[in-house]
């Protein structure tokens, strides 16, 4: 437990780190810009976090094809853009369906070790498959990861990538089960274990004990409310 511990506030630092050395970085390039080129990244920036889609941002604040090529080798302004890129992800997977609960678990913890991982070394090939993972389930919707990449000379992701599409890896980030005990809870958090077992059952899960479905269900952050808990035991 002491080394878990020890382990994560090694982590945080090393993080807290990163962040405040981009932020110097960006904050230096940011001041080396002219009003109008500023003012262009800022709205970026923005229309990043908005839309979700750093190509249509581009389109939207009318950022050039090698006017974004300058930015994404440019030390800090590449961060700024990787970050509202993650933010817009977080905002549109903030929701209570099944999909943003899976992403939020099982998916976000990965993309922060490996962008930790990422930012810290300074390195251009990513260590974790996550990315690739995600690209090839989405390859329009990706561009921008994909593209990075690309920039980057990151062989490691296009071979990754190719895996996932060819099916060598699988691109699953979890199970059907995972999925319907997280549907099923998100349509009532207040569900009991023995309703929920009858749901899963329809649904093709019949080797699933109550106790299975807790211990799904807690690892989901879906407990059952502490108010409906009382007023079952009222």
């Amino acid at each position: 437990m002491n080394v878990d511990r020890a382990s994560f506030a090694l982590r945080q630092e090393i993080l807290a780190k990163v962040r405040a050395d981009a932020e110097r970085e960006l904050k230096k390039q940011m001041q080396a810009l002219s009003i109008k080129q500023g003012a262009k990244l800022r709205s970026f920036l923005s229309n990043i976090k908005f839309l979700g889609d750093v190509g249509k941002a581009a389109g939207k604040s009318r950022v050039s094809r090698a006017l974004l090529d300058k930015w994404m080798n440019t030390p800090g302004i590449c961060w700024a853009i990787d970050t509202a890129s993650h933010e817009a992800q977080l905002t549109l997977h903030s929701g209570d369906t099944a999909e943003s609960v899976l992403w939020r678990v099982k998916i976000l913890p990965q993309l922060k070790k490996d962008a930790e991982v990422f930012k810290a070394t300074g390195q251009h090939d990513r260590e974790s498959r996550v990315v690739a993972k995600i690209a090839a389930q989405d390859l329009k919707g990706s561009r921008w990861e994909i593209v990075q990449a690309a920039n980057n000379s990151d062989k490691h992701f296009f071979i990754d990538l190719g895996r996932c599409l060819s099916g060598e890896i699988s691109t699953r980030f979890y199970t059907q089960l995972e999925h319907d005990v997280a549907d099923i809870c998100c349509a009532n958090r207040s569900i009991s274990a023995r309703d929920a077992l009858c749901e899963l059952i329809k649904r093709g899960h019949n080797d699933v004990s109550e106790e299975h479905f807790r211990v799904l269900r807690s690892g989901l952050g879906l407990a059952k409310p502490a108010t409906a808990k009382r007023k079952k035991s009222s």
